[in-house]
């Protein structure tokens, strides 16, 4: 030790021989302290993944308890399909699909109804396209809305376009489906 502190003096002196020192002294600490930095660092890490996780299952529940319920007692495509409101509902349900555009500021220029082909499951389909006009959060609480609304409601395809970059207002077309069941036929 001597030697190495007269060698220092000779070479560069007291000031130098503290640089060294002081380095030494550094590096002994952060080979002492690295450890425990890195189980703080594990254990922060640790934590947040935890956060994280409880985050995506609070999300996820409160996107179940959103989501539209199965029928009650439908167990299978045909019970599911007998509790479709009737085919006579059809006006009613544009109605309030209209209507719930109006509350969400969505301007609708026209809507237009047709018979979609029916399936084999004794469910018959309404297509609707309607033209729209609004901005997009207006738009997206309105579909959102609608679909929470009415169960037999499927939104199958949406088309959205800009005038200008700068434009605030969106157009497009809205293409649902409304589910309805086919009247009883009389058995022979």
């Amino acid at each position: 030790m001597t030697r190495l502190l007269r060698g220092l003096r000779e070479r560069g002196g007291w000031p130098l021989g503290l640089t060294a020192l002081g380095a030494a002294a550094g590096l002994l600490c952060t080979l002492w302290l690295a450890p425990r930095w890195q189980a703080e660092a594990d254990d922060v890490h640790r934590q947040l993944l935890a956060l994280q996780l409880q985050a995506q299952a609070q999300a996820r529940a409160q996107a179940d308890a959103a989501a539209v319920p199965w029928p009650a007692g439908a167990s299978d495509a045909g019970s599911a399909v007998a509790e479709l409101p009737p085919r006579t509902a059809a006006p009613e349900r544009m109605a309030e699909l209209l209507a719930l555009a109006l509350r969400h500021g969505v301007a609708i220029e026209h809507a237009q109804g047709r018979d979609a082909p029916g399936t084999a499951d004794r469910a018959d389909h309404v297509a609707v396209t309607m033209p729209v006009r609004a901005t997009y959060a207006d738009l997206r609480r309105y579909v959102a809305d609608a679909l929470r609304a009415d169960p037999a409601l499927a939104l199958e395809r949406l088309r959205l376009h800009r005038d200008t970059t700068q434009a605030t207002e969106l157009q497009g077309e809205l293409h649902w489906l409304m589910a309805h069941r086919l009247p009883r036929r009389p058995t022979p």
